[in-house]
C-alpha cells in the first residue's frame, strides 16, 4: 500500500464519517419536528402521568381555600352593602315622609 492508496483511504473514511453524521444530524433534526423534543423518541405529553406528591395535593388545597375566602370577602362585601343600601333607603323614605309631615303641617 502507498502513500497515495493511505491518503485515498483516509480521504474515504473521513467522507463517509461526514457523510454518517449529517444523517443522524437530520434524523435528529426530523425528530426534533415531530416531537417537539430532542431526544429522538416521539413522546406524546399526554401520555405521560406525573406521579402525585405531597406537593400537588398541598398546592390544591392552598388554591382552594384562597378561592373560598374570595368568594367569602365578596359575599361579605355585598351583605355590607345590601345593608348599607337599606339603611339609605330608610333614611330617605324617612326624609320623604317628615318632608311629607311638613308640606301638610304648612297646609293648614
Amino acid at each position: 500500500m502507498g502513500f497515495r492508496d493511505w491518503l485515498k483511504a483516509k480521504k474515504k473514511k473521513r467522507s463517509q464519517e461526514r457523510m454518517e453524521k449529517l444523517r443522524q444530524e437530520e434524523q435528529a433534526e426530523r425528530s426534533f419536528a415531530l416531537t417537539g423534543s430532542d431526544s429522538g423518541f416521539a413522546v406524546d405529553p399526554a401520555d405521560i402521568d406525573p406521579p402525585e406528591t405531597r406537593f400537588t395535593d398541598e398546592y390544591r388545597e392552598f388554591l382552594e381555600k384562597q378561592e373560598a375566602a374570595a368568594a367569602k370577602a365578596e359575599r361579605l362585601a355585598q351583605e355590607r352593602l345590601s345593608e348599607e343600601l337599606e339603611a339609605d333607603a330608610a333614611k330617605a323614605a324617612e326624609e320623604v315622609h317628615c318632608a311629607c309631615e311638613e308640606c301638610a303641617s304648612e297646609d293648614n
